[in-house]
């Protein structure tokens, strides 16, 4: 079978120089079937308008012949925001999270989408449906981090029957993020009651509030993206709670992150610990084969093989 034109795919993130996808992209690639070379692109947090709307016209001016597609991650809803008319089509999921996190050509069109409507499915369903202590428990969730892979995964709760989730509650720093979402979720019409509590510093209170065998998710980027923790080392999590720390690796810094706070109490109050790295394989798996149209699905366990053989725990 011929290989296909090399063509780019491009990654913007905060640091995406120390992402494992460095080792990972090639045999992924391979993996596939397509010749292609990552592009990495690096933006401060909170970047302008201008930054992101250029991200994104690089890609149009290029042309699917040159570039398949881009991954975001860190950035979601800002490309949303700051350049969502400078695609030729937005999906459903997209408008229903306000995030763009992948982009890719359907022939001449540029589409922007969402691909943590698929990677929050697959990575908690095998965390939560297997697990006796969540459908024994309040089945509530705690998501701290209202951004694009925090809502993402609110939506995949209140709305899949197989978790079962019977309440969430996302935390929000930012004052006209947390309007922005309350004005996302009333359009959703789920049965599931979803709140949007602001924050303004650690979270240990509404942790310790949750019910027992609940899900306690940190999507701040807090440990990877930015130094600190959403949680103090004094917090108290329900019992047999499911701790889902949405980083794989970690920045160092002089207080314990969120994963370490949770190993350290894991015994005492029976925790259930899962990193990122279910959720990293499955967000570039799906963008990967949607950008040179393949299903994500067939590939799973070959990207899931490569990613645990080439692993290196931070």
């Amino acid at each position: 079978m011929a290989r296909s034109r090399t063509r780019d795919l491009f990654f913007l993130g905060v640091s995406t120089g120390r992402s494992t996808i460095q080792s990972l992209f090639a045999p992924w690639a391979d993996c596939l079937g397509h010749d292609m070379r990552l592009v990495t692109h690096d933006l401060p947090l909170r970047s302008s308008a201008r930054d992101y709307r250029a991200f994104v016209e690089s890609i149009r001016n290029r042309g699917g012949r040159e570039v398949c597609g881009a991954l975001v991650t860190s950035h979601k809803a800002a490309v949303y925001d700051s350049a969502r008319d400078l695609f030729d089509r937005v999906s459903m999921p997209s408008e229903r999270l306000g995030e763009i996190g992948m982009i890719y050509w359907d022939g001449d069109s540029l589409v922007g989408d969402a691909n943590d409507a698929i990677s929050t499915v697959e990575a908690s369903r095998s965390f939560l449906v297997p697990s006796p202590a969540w459908s024994a428990g309040s089945r509530d969730a705690l998501i701290l981090g209202g951004g694009g892979a925090g809502l993402a995964l609110a939506s995949t709760l209140a709305g899949d029957l197989d978790i079962d989730c019977s309440r969430v509650v996302i935390t929000e720093k930012d004052d006209s993020r947390a309007a922005s979402i309350r004005g996302l979720i009333e359009r959703w019409g789920v049965g599931v009651p979803i709140d949007v509590v602001n924050v303004h510093g650690h979270c240990d209170e509404i942790v310790a509030g949750m019910g027992d065998g609940c899900l306690i998710a940190n999507a701040t980027g807090l440990g990877k993206d930015a130094p600190g923790s959403p949680v103090t080392e004094s917090v108290i999590f329900p019992q047999q709670a499911h701790l889902w720390e949405f980083n794989y690796r970690f920045v160092d810094q002089p207080m314990l992150n969120f994963m370490e706070v949770g190993m350290r109490k894991q015994s005492e109050r029976e925790l259930t610990i899962r990193d990122g790295w279910e959720y990293f394989v499955w967000g570039w798996l799906v963008v990967m084969a949607t950008a040179v149209h393949l299903p994500p699905h067939t590939f799973y366990q070959g990207f899931r093989d490569i990613a645990d053989a080439n692993r290196i725990v931070h």
